[in-house]
């Protein structure tokens, strides 16, 4: 989106954007989100918007397709869809799924929003959950055998949470010589819903790394 298209789409302003971070319960409906955005009904582009949420419509000729590429376009579209009302975090996870690789989203967002939900995580972190640093998170879920590579995919993932959708599973971002922490039970959610690890292999490492945490729901 272009400097011209985006001068006119903002709706809120960063104190305003603030305010809709810490809305209270699932609260947040489709005068955030086109507050927060510039968008609003019917949408952008392969997104479709309404008062019920957001999604994406069917790929043209999506029979024409192998099916392990009509997989990843099912995938797509699960990761892409919002359902409203929702909670300011809820919102925020489904704009970071959107970002491309080179971690810009689809659609633009007023500053101080994101920044506001990642500081309400910390405090949340700090009084309501516990949590551990990057450290304990690499050794315990092995993504592969080999350490070095094992290390090497989790530093990729951890060091940029948005772009692989897990700011929701960070407490805290880290400082100076203080690593991030993380929510093993979220990171372990992630991690079998993605399929990168088996649920069994999950759960074995949080029984072994993790034996105070519930798991009863993963």
């Amino acid at each position: 989106m272009s400097r011209t298209e985006t001068e006119c789409w903002l709706f809120a302003d960063p104190k305003r954007a603030g305010e809709i971070a810490v809305l209270e319960g699932e609260t947040f409906g489709l005068a955030e989100f086109t507050a927060l955005t510039g968008v609003g009904v019917p949408g952008s582009g392969i997104y479709r918007v309404s008062r019920d949420g957001i999604s994406i419509g069917p790929a043209e000729n999506i029979g024409e397709w192998a099916p392990a590429e009509q997989h990843k376009i099912h995938q797509a579209a699960r990761l892409l869809t919002l359902k409203f009302p929702c909670t300011p975090l809820a919102f925020m996870r489904w704009y970071n799924a959107t970002r491309a690789t080179n971690n810009v989203s689809d659609f633009p967002l007023v500053p101080g929003f994101a920044e506001a939900i990642q500081k309400g995580e910390e405090r949340a972190s700090e009084t309501l959950r516990p949590s551990v640093p990057s450290p304990q998170i690499i050794g315990a879920f092995k993504r592969f055998p080999d350490p070095i590579k094992n290390r090497s995919w989790w530093k990729l993932r951890l060091s940029n949470p948005g772009k692989y959708a897990l700011t929701g599973c960070r407490a805290a971002r880290g400082k100076a010589k203080r690593p991030s922490r993380w929510y093993p039970e979220v990171v372990a959610a992630w991690l079998i819903e993605r399929r990168f690890i088996s649920r069994e292999s999950v759960l074995s490492a949080m029984q072994r790394s993790f034996p105070d945490w519930d798991i009863n729901l993963l």
